[in-house]
């Protein structure tokens, strides 16, 4: 049986939210934890869906994996799906916002060679112009 716990509460008054730590546990054993930010006029009901819908991703994610079993693959029965148009962009939007992550973090320390730094501007433009708010959900 699944349970979650309020393990924390944060009332960060000074950037208007408040943080709150839960921990999901399974059959009495910690699974996971995590940390979520609300506004100040935050409500109980507000929390419960919030760790609702992420215990839903773990309970999800257990079922997908315990189809994964160690042994040869059966590949004759390999699904072939075609992605959609808007699935590549979607991939290649991820794909590009990570790389920026990863350069911009390089810049802030120093380590970016001045030549590149053309490059990082031309892809911040990039993930920017190409970003849509239905990536939100898979962040």
């Amino acid at each position: 049986m699944y349970t979650v716990e309020i393990i924390r509460r944060t009332d960060d008054l000074e950037n208007k939210r408040v943080l709150i730590d839960v921990e999901y546990q399974k059959d009495g054993v910690r699974i996971s934890s995590e940390q979520f930010k609300f506004a100040l006029d935050v409500t109980i009901d507000q929390v419960k869906q919030r760790a609702n819908s992420e215990l839903k991703r773990f309970i999800s994610a257990e079922n997908n994996l315990s189809a994964i079993t160690l042994g040869v693959l059966d590949l004759t029965t390999v699904p072939t799906g075609v992605q959609t148009q808007a699935e590549l962009e979607k991939d290649e939007w991820f794909r590009d916002y990570s790389r920026l992550e990863s350069l911009s973090k390089l810049n802030e320390l120093g380590a970016l060679r001045p030549a590149l730094v053309p490059d990082l501007e031309a892809l911040r433009t990039k993930v920017t112009d190409n970003f849509k708010k239905v990536y939100i959900a898979d962040m």
